[in-house]
């Protein structure tokens, strides 16, 4: 019954994605360590980049479930509204946070200290 929503569709293809991908950043992560200092830092560069992605799947995968199995009657919109506001503005304000962090850094990064 579920598995012909648009909403279950793009759960599954979420999912699949965010599991996946996290599992090859788990398995890259834990086989860098023998690697010298400049392979090293630029694969855990890609590494990150692709973190963010898993994150990303996760987060829909989560909105995704919560659509479907939340009931959508008139009085039960407000719950859905709410967890993913929750959702979106807890993961918005790490993304700014971070986004801030890299700003600031970047200046340090292209003149180092002699």
């Amino acid at each position: 019954m579920v598995s012909n929503t648009t909403a279950f569709k793009v759960f599954a293809i979420s999912n699949s994605i965010a599991l996946f991908t996290s599992l090859s950043i788990v398995i890259v992560l834990v086989s860098i360590i023998p690697f010298k200092r400049k392979p090293h830092m630029r694969l855990l560069s890609i590494a990150h980049k692709v973190m963010w992605v898993a994150i990303a799947f996760m987060a829909s995968v989560y909105v995704t479930a919560t659509w479907v199995i939340l009931p959508h009657s008139e009085g039960m919109q407000w719950l859905s509204v709410m967890l993913i506001a929750l959702g979106c503005g807890s993961l918005g304000t790490i993304f700014i946070g971070l986004s801030v962090m890299q700003v600031e850094h970047w200046p340090r990064k292209s003149h180092p200290d002699p």
